[in-house]
């Protein structure tokens, strides 16, 4: 899961100032993730890919607005590939 700090450094923000705003950012993509996905936050925290996409969703959000086209296919083309390893996860498990 996406720490403060590392989304700090993925935003390049130095200071504390925003601490509060990110930490809500961060805890906003959990819910996001679980519905585009079906995966939970307890299964969130064992899948490597989620770091990557919630670094992308706070970097949109954080930037209030920011939008590009790649950045937006990369965020659905990761959730579709949680979403379809969750699938076989749960196929193999039972």
């Amino acid at each position: 899961m996406l720490t403060l700090e590392k989304a700090k450094l993925f935003l390049r923000v130095d200071t504390d100032f925003e601490d509060e705003l990110i930490t809500g950012l961060i805890a906003s993509t959990i819910p996001y993730i679980e519905t585009a996905t079906g995966l939970d936050a307890e299964s969130q925290a064992n899948e490597p890919l989620v770091d990557t996409v919630q670094s992308f969703l706070v970097m949109s959000w954080y930037e209030r607005g920011y939008s590009d086209t790649s950045v937006d296919r990369a965020v659905d083309s990761l959730l579709k590939t949680i979403k379809a390893k969750a699938a076989l996860r749960c196929n193999v498990d039972g």
